[in-house]
């Protein structure tokens, strides 16, 4: 709107809303060292200060990445939001003001003026959002106090309008794709490559790439805190899992479901520096050996069977492992989970696969009550910083035990306590963050890399190369748009240069 754009703004951002405990109700991890919430400064109009009780040394990629707590510092303008805010606008207009949008929560109304997507709400972006989501076409017109200029003076952004259509489904974005009828489209999935490009020059498209982080499909995580008691003493006994990894044929999964384009692979980083998820620690336990598998069965105590051949529990019941496979990411997870109980089958493993939604299977999972579940997973790693990662690192809501990270998240209060070597990757964490060398970093990475393929308190079945993780189909009439790059916690491509060539 042409008011300019200050470290007065960023100043609101802290002191009325991170330090507003109903629109900040618990300090950002990111900005907490030591267990104190950082220092705020504003020195001039265009400087401000953080100051941590303990060394920092990863604070400047976060602030300079998308997970940076509470949107941004710079998205919160203040001669705007003001009106909104108790502390500055009378309580009355406020509530008025809350009845007419239909609100009866002041930090849902607050959060909600705040958004990126309110078209009231004055930004530093390069296009203006012309009404709230959603709408069958989202409609964003040029800023025009927009604050790039390219090489020869001219102001960015140089395409005037973008329309976003939403349509119902993958297939539907597919079919407009391939007649040609977009611009720029993601998230098309892996397994519509072939037909992309079989359509290529017919769609006057191509194809643009950005490194992402190797996603892990068909993972199995286990309910380590079961109540049933024989599941609870398998299910942590670190040799049942390994011996399950290894009855499962990854090769004959490549071939079946992906027709190649995937890797046999645990949960794996990015491929090449610095961790090298093409490595063989993150072939641990991920070759096929059913014999192996047998005997490391028959090792741990499962040697008696039921008349069908298939081994009973520790307390000599009958043992079925019944995997919850979500039906969100990937869509074929439960596809791919019949043939891990196939395989399970011939080493007397008995299992049965039970396909849910995925909110569904995400409700069930965080509350414990599945029994093993499996869906995508990833670790970071490379461009992705994995410290930003809940399943590196056993984070809030971590994946693979939610109840173990609840209990580190609250000090105990809640939970249930997990084994020293989950408790390490938290401290790992606490001295990456602080280490000011980037060689010191990796090593601490490929501590944190080697814990999780002794333990595998998951079980990885293949990744994908990672440029599929951000594949992208770009009009040929659309320029400018880098067609290689690398995508993490900071954006790839910069659309303000992009332009029509007609």
């Amino acid at each position: 709107d042409g008011e300019p754009f200050t470290a007065n703004d960023v100043l609101f951002w802290w002191e009325d809303v991170i330090l507003n405990t109903d629109l900040t109700p618990a300090p950002p991890t990111l900005l907490t060292r030591g267990g104190e919430l950082a220092e705020f400064t504003m020195v001039d109009d265009y400087t401000i200060q953080f100051a941590f009780a303990e060394p920092y040394a990863l604070f400047t990629t976060y602030l300079g990445s998308w997970g940076f707590p509470r949107s941004s510092p710079t998205q919160h303008p203040r001669h705007y939001l003001e009106q909104f805010h108790p502390n500055y606008a009378e309580v009355d207009a406020i509530e008025a003001a809350m009845e007419e949008d239909g609100f009866d929560n002041w930090a849902d109304f607050f959060n909600e003026k705040a958004t990126t997507t309110n078209p009231d709400r004055p930004t530093i972006g390069a296009w203006i959002p012309q009404a709230a989501p959603p709408n069958p076409v989202e409609v964003f017109l040029r800023n025009p106090y927009y604050w790039k200029v390219d090489t020869d003076g001219n102001q960015l952004p140089y395409i005037g309008e973008i329309r976003s259509t939403r349509v119902a489904d993958v297939e539907a974005a597919l079919l407009k794709t391939i007649a040609g009828e977009l611009d720029f489209v993601r998230a098309l999935g892996q397994s519509n490559l072939p037909i992309l490009s079989d359509n290529k020059e017919s769609g006057n498209y191509r194809f643009a790439y950005a490194d992402w982080m190797p996603n892990s499909y068909g993972n199995i995580m286990f309910n380590f805190t079961t109540e049933d008691e024989a599941k609870h003493e398998l299910y942590n006994n670190k040799q049942f899992r390994q011996a399950l990894s290894v009855a499962i044929n990854r090769d004959e999964i490549v071939k079946l479901i992906y027709k190649g384009g995937v890797f046999a692979s645990q949960v794996a980083p990015l491929r090449g520096d610095p961790y090298h998820g093409e490595s063989d620690l993150f072939q641990s336990w991920a070759q096929f050996d059913p014999d192996l598998a047998n005997q490391m069965l028959d090792d741990i105590g499962l040697t008696e069977r039921d008349a069908d051949g298939y081994r009973l529990g520790p307390d000599g019941n009958e043992l079925l492992l019944v995997i919850s496979a979500t039906t969100a990411w990937p869509a074929e997870t439960a596809e791919l989970m019949e043939l891990v109980k196939g395989y399970w089958d011939t080493v007397g493993i008995r299992a049965t696969v039970t396909p849910e939604a995925g909110e569904l299977w995400s409700t069930r999972h965080n509350a414990g009550e599945h029994d093993l579940s499996a869906r995508g997973a990833h670790f970071g790693g490379g461009p992705v910083h994995p410290t930003l990662n809940s399943n590196t690192f056993a984070l809030a809501n971590w994946q693979w035990s939610p109840d173990w990270a609840l209990w580190m998240d609250t000090n105990g209060e809640q939970g249930v306590e997990p084994p020293d070597e989950v408790k390490r990757l938290r401290e790992i964490r606490e001295q990456i963050l602080g280490e000011p060398s980037e060689e010191a970093r990796n090593a601490l990475m490929q501590e944190v890399f080697e814990i999780h393929m002794d333990n595998l308190w998951s079980i990885g079945l293949v990744v994908d190369d990672p440029r599929f993780g951000q594949l992208a189909v770009v009009n040929n009439r659309l320029r400018n748009v880098v067609t290689h790059s690398i995508s993490g916690e900071w954006y790839p491509t910069v659309p303000a240069q992009w332009f029509i060539n007609e």
